[in-house]
């Protein structure tokens, strides 16, 4: 399993524990230690795009004309 996997994984724990829990963000952020901001960025896409927004989108190559 790579650093990926694990990190979603994570994230996904943590939203899962969120809706089956009904956390508020500041539950989250005392059971896990993350902020306000990082919550609200994440379950924008969990609700969104379900645990499949929870990954990291793929980095685009930057295009440079020549």
């Amino acid at each position: 399993m790579n650093d990926k996997e694990l990190v979603f994984r994570l994230r996904k724990r943590i939203f899962d524990d969120w809706r089956s829990k009904m956390l508020r963000w500041y539950e989250v952020k005392e059971k896990y230690g993350f902020s306000k901001k990082w919550f609200y960025k994440w379950r924008a896409r969990y609700v969104k795009y379900g645990a499949e927004g929870l990954r990291d989108k793929p980095k685009k190559k930057p295009s440079m004309p020549h």
